[in-house]
């Protein structure tokens, strides 16, 4: 390949990489400090979720309780494995649990509703976001992203990707739990 060649192929790399960033694939997964609008130690924005009986769910009326939101969808693998450790870290905290959410963005309540009914959620409740607003104004661009916000509706933890320990989001949901 000839010099030129090269160079070609590598703005190209680099375009394509920019672009990508952009975007929000490029995001690093783990623990995140930040995501979009959301920052760890600042206000969990107030949204509106739909819930699968077609009522609202305010995440304003849980202030008071410490929550774990996990946003993703039916159709992602990686959101599907997160259900068991989600459930075990709710029954690991039964006598104050945190109230865990599941979030499933841009699907209808149908579709949700036959994915659940073949997967075990426990106490895990199931919530909607069809037209993806609540995710975006969460900064949500990948699947799973979980989102722990503590009794005064402070987000304490972010994280993007799938956790197969959950020890670390136990640890801070114990601590926003309290005595």
């Amino acid at each position: 390949m000839s010099d030129t060649g090269l160079v070609v192929l590598l703005v190209v790399g680099v375009t394509i990489s920019v672009a990508l960033k952009g975007t929000g694939f490029g995001r690093s997964e783990g623990a995140v400090q930040e995501l979009g609008p959301l920052k760890v130690g600042g206000p969990a924005p107030d949204a509106a979720l739909q819930t699968m009986s077609g009522g609202e769910l305010s995440l304003a009326l849980l202030r008071g309780r410490a929550v774990l939101l996990e946003f993703g969808a039916t159709w992602c693998g990686p959101c599907r494995a997160m259900l068991r450790p989600m459930r075990d870290l709710q029954a690991r905290n039964a006598s104050r649990p945190p109230d865990v959410i599941s979030v499933d963005v841009g699907e209808s309540v149908d579709v949700v509703r036959r994915h659940y009914a073949t997967h075990k959620y426990g106490g895990i409740r199931i919530a909607l976001d069809p037209t993806g607003a609540v995710s975006e104004r969460y900064g949500v661009r990948a699947f799973p992203t979980l989102v722990v916000v503590d009794r005064g509706g402070i987000v304490r933890m972010i994280n993007v990707g799938s956790i197969w320990n959950i020890e670390p989001v136990q640890h801070v949901v114990e601590e926003l739990a309290g005595p």
